[in-house]
């Protein structure tokens, strides 16, 4: 089983590879290591996560009163990063960040955009946005679109838009100053919800 593993994560470093080359991401080449990980990383603690591509967390300004856990799902090297932030003990996501490098990730985000925020037609869903619980950030990396998201699948105490606007602007500007982005451009005012 382990040598499934093995040989599985190579393939999916060449294939990754190969579409990153195909897409036009930018990044670097992936190194497959020399063995295949855990199959789901588990969350460490703040102070564990300084360092890695999710360190930014471990200075941000959290909501107190709660012991925090951050998912890493990031390197510098991938065309996306995910760092997620979770309570103590309990697998669900409180908070997810999200990066993706290349214009691929256009199409992506605003959809994203367009399910989250009150469109118009002005075209507002391809700049940055903010909702209470969902926003977007963009940069220019390598001549080519990045998009930045964070948001939470269920209400956090203590983080609504503008909280969540100093949130993803830290993670935004960590991951412009790891990928020597350019043009980082942060939303402003908070946006309403679309009614369903």
């Amino acid at each position: 089983m382990k040598a499934q593993r093995d040989a599985s994560l190579r393939t999916a470093v060449a294939l990754t590879n190969e579409a990153s080359k195909q897409l036009g991401c930018g990044a670097e080449p992936l190194k497959a290591p020399a063995r295949a990980l855990p199959e789901e990383p588990k969350p460490v603690s703040l102070s564990a996560a300084a360092g890695t591509a999710c360190g930014w967390l471990a200075g941000a300004k959290l909501p107190k009163g709660t012991n925090w856990t951050v998912g890493i799902a990031a390197n510098d090297a991938a065309p996306l990063s995910r760092c997620e932030l979770h309570r103590y003990g309990d697998d669900d996501v409180a908070m997810f960040f999200n990066a993706s490098y290349g214009d691929w990730s256009e199409v992506p985000f605003k959809d994203a955009a367009d399910e989250r925020a009150s469109s118009s037609t002005d075209g507002s869903v391809t700049l940055p946005l903010l909702t209470a619980e969902w926003g977007r950030a963009k940069a220019r990396c390598d001549a080519e679109a990045a998009n930045f998201e964070a948001g939470s699948r269920n209400e956090v105490p203590g983080i609504k838009g503008p909280q969540l606007r100093a949130l993803l602007t830290a993670f935004a500007q960590d991951q412009v100053k790891r990928h020597g982005c350019t043009d980082l451009a942060l939303p402003g005012r908070e946006l309403p919800v679309p009614k369903r």
